[in-house]
Formats: C-alpha cells, structure tokens, sequence
C-alpha cells in the first residue's frame, strides 16, 4: 500500500536543522521522532528541497525494509540523487498547499517511498566489495557538482547485521575522506539501537559528540488545517482526543478524517474509536511508508 498523500510544511525547522549540520563522523546529527508521526515526510517533502536550493545534491537512503541491504539502499538513493537542477520536475518541487488528497494532485517526479530501477538486482548479491566500490564511484561522479548530502532515514538499521555493519566501516571512511564536501544526516525512531550504532565506541559510526535534535510533532496548526482542507466545523477539542486514539499519526489521522467527511455515518470520535479499538488499522489506514513516516 502505498503511504498516506499528506504533507504538512516544517520548512523553518529544515533550514534550522540544516544550520546544526555537521560534515564527518566525528559531530553527528540526528533527527528523532516517534513511528509514523511524520520524520520521513519532513525529510522528503521539507529538508530535501531546502537543502537543494542552498546548493546540496540530496540522497536519500531508506534503510526501512530489512530485505534491503544498507548498500543497496545507498546505491539505489545515488541513483534518484536530487539536485536543483532537477528540482522543478521532482516530488517536492511544486507541492500546492499543504495537502495531497488525490492522485491528480500528486506531483510528478521520484517516489522517494517506492520506486525501483532497472538496475536494482544487481544491488542484491552476498559479495558487498563490490558494491562498496561501485558507491564510490558514484559518490566521486556527484561530489564535482556540489556538496552531498546524505540523509539516512531509519539511521538505527546502520547496525542490525553484518552486512549493515561492514556498509558503515565504509561509510565511515567515505565521510573522513571527503570531510568537507559529504554531510550525513541522520534520521531513528528507535533510540536504543541508535545508541548501539553512535554511542558505542566499538560501533563503526561512533560519534564522540552525536546529538539528537527531536522533530517537534504536529499540533493543533496540523489539526486545524486538516478540519478546514476538508471544511469541517468540528472543534479543535474533538479533533485532539481523535489525534490521540490514533496515536499522534498525522498520515492516517489525515486519512481518517477525508473518509469520515465523505459518509458522515456517525460522529468523528466514535468513527475513530472504531478503528483505534482493532488491533491493526484497516488497509485503507496503513501507512506503507520508508521507516518513521
């Protein structure tokens, strides 16, 4: 399934993130939020595109799906890099408003979730040397264009097998070597394995002064814009205590809502409650999305 066609603007929190960033291994940073209350959604839609118009080429790697290898994630992120040049045909170019509530309003460009390339396959092989080595050579290819920005959504996953641990040697040495012209950026919703993977010092990605900047959640502004996108009089009260039985989740609370107003069968708080009492949402609800959307 694909995840929820939301999008609240938090471009002043990316430029202040953006000022806290640091290049190397040495000064990490990294920005947490809770599951699904909107961290990969910022990243996409707020920190990409401002980071591109200071002058950034972006990837974006998804270490969400543990089928994923972390350097198939890293190639496959070099592969959609997003630069300013091709800023105005990519998913956050021209976002009009604060929501996406159809497909004919969808943005054309790259699917930052989902989408694939032909040469993904041979991303999948148990021999990792050379995918190191192909990292590299597409990391020099980008650096004559600008300064690289890695934004690592799901940054906990840097250490949850062999395979992630010997991508993060290499990522270690990737950063010391070009220190002033690539930047990580880091993004958890798991802030135990993130301490294993940058405030263990046998970690490859130990960061003697890593810092973790919490990503503000959404409040009663996202709320408000929700009731009015839709032109719903219902207060803000009632609209808080739904929020909440749906975890703080603005993608399916968004959704929630935009079903609700199209049958009007019962009152908001007892349409939520029936979905909040089951043990998972229903499919209509279920944010398919990279890692802490």
């Amino acid at each position: 399934m694909p995840s929820p066609e939301w999008h609240f603007k938090r471009a002043l929190i990316a430029e202040e993130y953006l000022k806290a960033m640091y290049s190397g291994v040495i000064l990490s940073t990294t920005v947490m939020a809770p599951p699904k209350t909107g961290l990969s959604h910022f990243f996409i839609h707020d920190l990409m595109p401002c980071a591109t118009q200071q002058g950034y080429i972006v990837a974006y790697v998804n270490l969400a799906n543990p089928l994923v290898p972390a350097a198939a994630a890293m190639l496959m992120a070099l592969d959609r890099l997003a630069t300013s040049s091709n800023q105005a045909s990519s998913s956050f170019g021209f976002l009009k408003g604060m929501f996406l509530s159809d497909k004919k309003k969808a943005p054309k460009g790259v699917d930052y979730y989902h989408s694939t390339l032909p040469g993904d396959e041979e991303y999948f092989q148990d021999d990792i040397a050379p995918l190191l080595a192909l990292i590299d050579k597409k990391v020099n290819k980008a650096l004559p264009k600008g300064p690289l920005l890695l934004i690592f959504d799901g940054a906990h996953a840097l250490g949850r097998d062999a395979h992630a641990l010997q991508f993060s040697e290499h990522l270690r040495d990737l950063l010391l070597a070009h220190r002033d012209q690539v930047f990580p950026l880091y993004g958890t919703c798991d802030l135990e394995a993130w301490r294993q993977t940058f405030q263990n010092k046998a970690a490859p990605l130990y960061s003697e002064g890593a810092s973790v900047h919490t990503l503000p959640l959404l409040d009663d502004a996202f709320l408000q814009a929700v009731l009015d996108h839709h032109g719903l009089q219902i207060s803000l009260d009632e609209a808080r205590q739904a929020f909440a039985q749906l975890g703080g989740c603005p993608g399916i609370f968004a959704n929630l809502v935009a079903d609700w107003s199209s049958t009007h069968a019962t009152g908001l708080l007892e349409y939520t409650a029936r979905y909040s009492a089951l043990q998972k949402p229903p499919t209509l609800l279920t944010a398919g999305a990279p890692c802490c959307s």
